[in-house]
């Protein structure tokens, strides 16, 4: 740098001073830039787990709710009545797979499909 003239100097000293501050300013912008995104993305899907959370506790507290309802009915009631009386008619084993296709079980569960499938 002898050679050149102090004004060439001082211009060479300016541009190499302003790379890098440049250099140092982009990744600074960069390196912020990609912790926002990451923050932003990680905000978003712990809003999303939230939200489903709440979802599916909404989804079977209906659920439990619709079971309250329908163990109150009486045919409900009915029907299980009808059903303990052909379990003991049968005389089903506690592990024995229920007799749906017996006749005496389908005469008393006919009346009662009326129920579930309206």
């Amino acid at each position: 740098m002898k050679n050149l003239s102090i004004k060439s100097q001082i211009l060479a000293a300016a541009v190499i001073a302003l790379s890098i501050l440049s250099i140092i300013l982009t990744y600074s912008s960069v390196s912020i830039s990609r912790d926002a995104l990451i923050q932003k993305s990680y905000d978003a899907l712990t809003s999303a787990r939230d939200s489903k959370a709440e979802q599916i506790q909404n989804f079977f507290s209906e659920r439990i709710g619709d079971i309250n309802v329908m163990s109150e009915s009486k045919n409900i009631q009915d029907l299980v009545k009808d059903l303990l009386f052909v379990h003991k008619e049968l005389e089903v084993q506690g592990n024995a797979k229920y007799p749906v296709n017996h006749p005496l079980a389908k005469e008393k569960k006919e009346p009662h499909e009326k129920f579930f499938f309206i």
